[in-house]
């Protein structure tokens, strides 16, 4: 006879998770983390919502562990956060709701006014831009959202300069001469010189732009100084010449891991006894004569060529894909032959661009740019051919063929009338509003002042966006003063400048992005449609 035992079921052991949303970074105050972990594989989704609006975040795939992150949360907001895991089993685990709570802007946050009234003049997306005081003494990345708002922003120690956000979603740019790559929830991922591997100096550092090129790799900016036995040594009398330590700039090809592919000396393609003004050093014991200050460096994608724009020469000049001077486009007074031969002929009613910033070439192959303006003239230019001195955004369309250009766009007028930004400047084409972004990086409050740059006055910085067909613009941001002490303010920070801004179309990678919830129900977060 068999007996068996008869025992009732066992309750099942109470699963052990971990649940947290937390700051993610000081310097990046307006982004959270949200961690969940536990010892059985899970998948996870996340409701953040406020009184306004609600988005769910999901993990699909199964893992002891997920993170991720928040941003976009804007300045002194409260949200709820929300989370439930759902293991292989489909046993279901919910966490309480947790209140998260945004900072305000720092009191010494510029105050950012917008001009126009034009509502969500960019339609989507997010307006992503540098942010420094004129003493440099505060540096900021500044996102805003398609209202205008400051939806995040970082601070960082470091002097960074062409900051863009790449398709992995972090952003890249330069600071203080190095390639550096920050994600958005404030990690430094990447802080290192050019690797030149045949060079004698094998870092290289490099300044003022780093743009994308199609094979996956960037195009650069390295100063370098040089002697040479003929330079002018007067603004005034140009053609008197005398021997000179100049710094020049070397075009960089670097693949995508940072290795130097090609450079090319610009003294090995512009003439050096040829100047502009700003090229002659008011103290050369301390530096050397700053020749061509060359400031954007961009790829013609329709063959491989390299746009660069040459400040102190008051040039934009193109190389093909070997480094092989192709044209000049420029005022032709003190080019000598046989550089002559390269330069474009003006078609229609132009300007040539004077001190210009930051080329790109637009879908339809309109290579916009922004033209400072400084001093109205070249050091060769006849008084008759003098300009009035005021910056503007300009889009020429050059015939490589008939080697002609023609001014298709001007840009000039402002909310506040003509400005003179005396240095610093971008122009961005955006297709999807067909319209042009600007940057008066740096301008001043009085106009037409071609003199040393200020020191001592509330310099402010503009971002624009122009519409074909209208002359005034469809944003005006205005950015000013701070919500600091006045005084302060005056003796420390001196104004503000923005040295180049980008429209994104979101600011989070494809797997992280949230869906809307439009018919959002708190009281039952997780089955709102």
């Amino acid at each position: 006879m068999l007996l068996a035992a008869c025992t009732a079921p066992q309750p099942q052991a109470p699963v052990r998770f971990h649940f947290s949303v937390d700051a993610a970074d000081p310097n990046t105050p307006s982004a959270f983390i949200v961690s969940a972990a536990q010892k059985i594989p899970f998948r996870i989704e996340v409701v953040l919502y406020n009184d306004t609006e609600a988005y769910l975040f999901e993990r699909k795939e199964y893992a002891l562990s997920h993170r991720i992150p928040l941003l976009g949360l804007g300045a002194d907001q409260t949200w709820t956060v929300q989370a439930r895991l759902i293991d292989e089993n489909d046993r279901v685990i919910e966490s309480k709701p947790n209140d998260i709570q945004s900072p305000p802007l720092p009191l010494d946050f510029p105050i950012i006014e917008e001009l126009v009234g034009t509502p969500t003049p960019l339609e989507r997306g997010f307006l992503l831009f540098d942010l420094k005081t004129i003493s440099e003494s505060k540096n900021y990345y500044v996102l805003l959202n398609a209202d205008l708002e400051v939806v995040w922003w970082r601070e960082d120690r470091r002097s960074c300069t062409d900051i863009h956000l790449q398709p992995d979603g972090h952003i890249f740019g330069i600071c203080n001469y190095l390639a550096t790559r920050t994600s958005l929830t404030g990690e430094t991922l990447l802080r290192q010189p050019v690797f030149d591997p045949d060079g004698e100096q094998e870092d290289v550092n490099i300044h003022h732009e780093i743009s994308n090129k199609a094979d996956g790799g960037f195009l650069s900016l390295h100063a370098a100084t040089i002697d040479v036995d003929a330079y002018p040594i007067s603004e005034e009398e140009p053609e008197v010449l005398e021997p000179a330590t100049i710094r020049e700039d070397w075009i960089l090809s670097i693949d995508e891991n940072l290795v130097l592919e090609d450079k090319w000396a610009l003294s090995d393609i512009l003439p050096t006894q040829r100047i502009g003004y700003d090229s002659i050093s008011r103290d050369t014991t301390v530096k050397p004569h700053d020749w061509s200050h060359s400031n954007g460096v961009i790829e013609d994608p329709s063959d491989g060529g390299v746009l660069v724009s040459v400040r102190h020469q008051d040039a934009l000049i193109k190389l093909d894909a070997s480094g092989e001077l192709q044209w000049i486009l420029s005022a032709p007074a003190g080019w000598p032959e046989p550089w002559q031969d390269k330069l474009l002929t003006g078609v229609g009613d132009f300007d040539y661009p004077l001190h210009p910033h930051a080329p790109e070439i637009d879908e339809n192959g309109l290579i916009w740019l922004f033209d400072n303006g400084n001093y109205g003239n070249t050091p060769y230019g006849d008084l008759e051919d003098a300009r009035d001195v005021y910056s503007r955004v300009v889009a020429y369309q050059v015939d490589e063929d008939n080697r002609t250009f023609e001014e298709v766009y001007s840009f000039e007028e402002t909310q506040e009338g003509l400005l003179y930004s005396s240095a610093l400047g971008d122009a961005d084409w955006l297709p999807h509003v067909e319209s042009v972004l600007s940057v008066w990086g740096r301008v001043e409050k009085r106009l037409a002042d071609s003199g040393p740059l200020p020191t001592k006055q509330n310099i402010s910085s503009h971002i624009l966006m122009h519409t074909p067909g209208q002359t005034t613009p469809v944003m005006h941001l205005k950015i000013s003063d701070c919500l600091c002490d006045e005084e302060v303010f005056s003796n420390t920070h001196r104004g503000w400048k923005v040295y180049r801004s980008q429209w994104v179309s979101d600011i989070y990678l494809s797997e992280n992005t949230p869906t809307p919830l439009l018919n959002f129900d708190p009281e039952d977060p997780f089955l709102s449609p």
